[in-house]
């Protein structure tokens, strides 16, 4: 396991990661699956990918909110589909603030798209 770890710590550095970023285990984690296409982190990043995200979008992402990388595939597509279908929001934007598809739909995303609806179909915004 060490072993393993001390291989995907230089990819790691090459991120610039800051020492804090670099000792949260989500990162490692995610990192050490990274290059195999059948693990989560392949998985994940081809269904960003479908979002329009490339590699280096999505290694973005994932450097500001490490989290993004663990969400399961449900929530992402939920998420994205909300926001990128629903609200019009474009999936870049998304993708310069992965702490968006961080919280929860249902009680958090949407009532706050809705007012922000109501506010702009009044003119307030």
């Amino acid at each position: 396991m060490i072993s393993s770890r001390v291989y995907y710590l230089p990819t790691i550095k090459s991120l610039k990661l800051s020492s804090a970023q670099q000792l949260l285990m989500p990162q490692i984690i995610w990192f050490q699956t990274f290059n195999y296409e059948t693990t989560n982190a392949g998985i994940k990043l081809e269904l960003y990918k479908r979002w329009g995200w490339s590699k280096d979008v999505a290694l973005l992402a994932f450097k500001r909110r490490p989290h993004c990388m663990l969400l399961s595939e449900e929530k992402i597509t939920e998420a994205m589909d909300f926001l990128v279908n629903k609200m019009g929001c474009p999936s870049a934007v998304i993708a310069r603030n992965p702490i968006i598809i961080l919280f929860n739909l249902e009680k958090r995303i949407i009532p706050r798209c809705l007012v922000i609806q109501s506010l702009l179909a009044e003119g307030l915004l």
